[in-house]
């Protein structure tokens, strides 16, 4: 379970930063990062 821990709170950075360069992020990632917690839980 610690493992996934982990996964979650760098997923939740990534989401973070993502979030201060909002303009430069490529449509296809950004619904990729909103999959991710989807595939976590």
């Amino acid at each position: 379970m610690g493992v996934c821990n982990e996964a979650k709170e760098l997923m939740d950075l990534a989401a973070k930063q993502a979030q201060k360069v909002r303009n430069e992020i490529d449509p296809t990632d950004e619904r990729a990062m909103r999959r991710i917690p989807l595939i976590l839980d």
